[in-house]
């Protein structure tokens, strides 16, 4: 009886441990500068690790990140010049990114 609750543990744990593999978030928001909208459908890749994500229907994203280190982050929309900025969750978790048609201005709250 000892042996199969053991193994029974043993089994969820090994189920568990790839869902705990990713410690690390980066999540935030993407709104334009005139107007305070969200930016629907805003492109953000981290290069690096090669994932790419869309806002959504209210300019959030978020990323699982393998570690936490540094990321070069782009964000690009439509009518928007693409930019870049480095980021570490290990300081901040939360972005706001803020664009005009002419750059970017990002803030961290």
């Amino acid at each position: 009886m000892f042996q199969l609750t053991l193994r029974g543990l043993l089994s969820l744990l090994l189920v568990a441990l790839p869902l705990c593999a990713t410690a690390f978030s980066l999540k935030g928001k993407v709104i334009d500068r005139e107007t305070g909208d969200a930016l629907i459908g805003a492109t953000l890749t981290l290069p690096q690790i090669g994932r790419t994500t869309l806002t959504d229907n209210e300019g959030l994203f978020r990323f699982e990140l393998p570690s936490q280190r540094n990321y070069t982050r782009t964000v690009s929309y439509l009518g928007y010049r693409k930019q870049t900025l480095t980021v570490n969750p290990a300081r901040t978790d939360t972005l706001l990114l803020i664009l005009f048609a002419h750059g970017c201005n990002f803030l961290y709250w």
